[in-house]
């Protein structure tokens, strides 16, 4: 007859995992603990139920993929209100040109105007399907400057559109890294998303990025930081935990921060957060200069 084991449930992110969100803010609400109750001969309970949600739980491409679905959610309002402004200036050129058709350069000048609005529309809206791509591809050299160019650019309208300045600061002959060009930027774009949610309206979020030394050995210093509400010291490390969110329920996965971890930690970086309550956060990764492959 096998045995029946109580177990109490003191790891937060253990419980976290168990529990549906709604559920978890109930409990905490009630000030309830949690514990769980297995039949079996294993002594080891706790350990077993590590082992059972580790072999259920999507592998790290599956949570690249899940991240990279919550990040288009948040930018693809933005896309769509851009785009829409852009769409709606051509269609206001191309109305006046043809009012003017007997102006050749007044229709000159409009068609110049359309042609730069579209090219801008369509600039956009492949900065948004690369984010949309799946598949991270091979390592290769990677030009950081570029790639938080282009993560910018893809955030700087929502950021516009909670009143949040976001500026750049990035050093000259800056080293490449080696890693998947894709997650390098999934990092980058979580980290601003991150922040445009922690900064109130009026805020400021700054990314730069430097040489640095990586292990004794040069490399890219790449830090977010924000205006935000700041982050406790206890919290510091347990924010990096894989389904730990600090957002409100229904409002966070607790996926991204520990898929960033994830991926600069496989590029040979390390990545840390900087923060006091009430100063804002400062996200500090670090990665080591790639080399040339022979």
């Amino acid at each position: 007859m096998s045995k029946k084991h109580r177990v109490q449930v003191a790891s937060r992110s253990l419980r976290d995992r168990l529990l549906a969100p709604a559920a978890a803010e109930l409990i905490d609400r009630a000030g309830f603990e949690v514990s769980i109750e297995i039949a079996g001969d294993g002594d080891d309970v706790e350990h077993q139920i590590e082992s059972m949600l580790e072999a259920l739980a999507p592998a790290p491409a599956a949570y690249l993929r899940l991240q990279q679905l919550a990040a288009l959610g948040e930018l693809g309002a933005g896309v769509t209100h851009e785009t829409r402004n852009i769409l709606t200036a051509i269609t206001g050129f191309a109305q006046i040109a043809r009012q003017r058709g007997g102006d050749a350069d007044a229709s000159r000048r409009y068609l110049e105007l359309i042609e730069r609005e579209a090219l801008r529309c369509v600039e956009i809206l492949e900065r948004f399907l690369a984010f949309s791509r799946a598949e991270p591809g091979e390592t290769e050299l990677v030009d950081v400057a570029r790639v938080i160019e282009e993560v910018v650019t893809a955030t700087r309208h929502s950021m516009s559109m909670q009143r949040i300045a976001v500026t750049t600061e990035i050093g000259t002959e800056l080293p490449r890294v080696r890693c998947h060009r894709g997650e390098l930027g999934q990092v980058a774009l979580n980290l601003l998303i991150n922040s445009m949610h922690a900064t109130p309206a009026g805020g400021s979020v700054v990314i730069t990025a430097k040489r640095a030394a990586v292990g004794g050995e040069t490399g890219v210093e790449i830090a977010v930081a924000d205006t935000g509400e700041g982050i406790a010291p206890e919290l510091h490390e347990r924010i990096f935990e894989a389904f730990f969110t600090t957002k409100s329920a229904g409002q966070g996965t607790g996926l991204g921060l520990a898929l960033c971890r994830r991926i600069v930690t496989a590029a040979g970086g390390t990545i840390n957060v900087e923060s006091s309550p009430g100063s804002g956060a400062r996200f500090v990764m670090r990665l080591p200069a790639g080399l040339e492959v022979p």
